[in-house]
């Protein structure tokens, strides 16, 4: 038996929804071994915006099963940080959500890390930008660029905030009791 512990860090986005698996090996920092992003768009034809939102939401729970296949020990999700536009919310709202009930739909434990959590974990700073971000993560994990090229330059900060959700949980209880500690 193994105590390898497969992380899944999710960014949930509705246009853009960051994912990243990294192993983590007994006493090991985690290791990247995939990153992506799952994409909807808008339909451009005209349909009513809650037919459209359900379709968009089917693309993501259709990736987010495919990512469960994988089996991983834990969930960890940059936490619902609502944005000023209330349309933009409740599509935000919707995406985290997804990951929440997929979670629970395959009874994997969740943490959840705020925007400024993940910050603090990644640059030391809750105020960090998302170039520091990227620079401090791709320096850390150096195995994550050859991943990310398949990943369109403007899409790539999701899947690295994803890695920022697996790296902000790293000292939480559950990752601690999976680990044995």
């Amino acid at each position: 038996m193994t105590n390898d512990i497969l992380l899944l860090g999710l960014d949930p986005g509705f246009a853009n929804y960051g994912w990243c698996f990294a192993m983590l090996l007994p006493q090991d920092r985690p290791t990247v071994d995939y990153m992506g992003v799952l994409t909807t768009k808008k339909d451009q034809r005209k349909v009513l915006e809650s037919h459209d939102m359900l379709k968009r939401q089917r693309v993501l729970v259709d990736g987010l099963e495919r990512l469960f296949q994988h089996g991983p020990s834990v969930v960890c999700i940059e936490s619902f940080s609502p944005p000023r536009h209330s349309g933009s919310a409740s599509k935000v709202a919707m995406a985290y959500n997804t990951a929440i009930v997929m979670a629970h739909l395959n009874d994997v434990p969740v943490v959840l890390s705020s925007p400024q959590e993940i910050k603090m974990a990644v640059a030391g700073k809750r105020t960090a930008s998302k170039s520091k971000m990227a620079a401090e993560l791709t320096g850390a994990f150096p195995e994550c660029r050859p991943l990310l090229e398949d990943v369109a330059d403007s899409k790539q900060e999701h899947p690295l905030d994803a890695l920022g959700a697996i790296v902000a949980a790293l000292d939480s209880d559950v990752i601690k009791a999976l680990r044995g500690r």
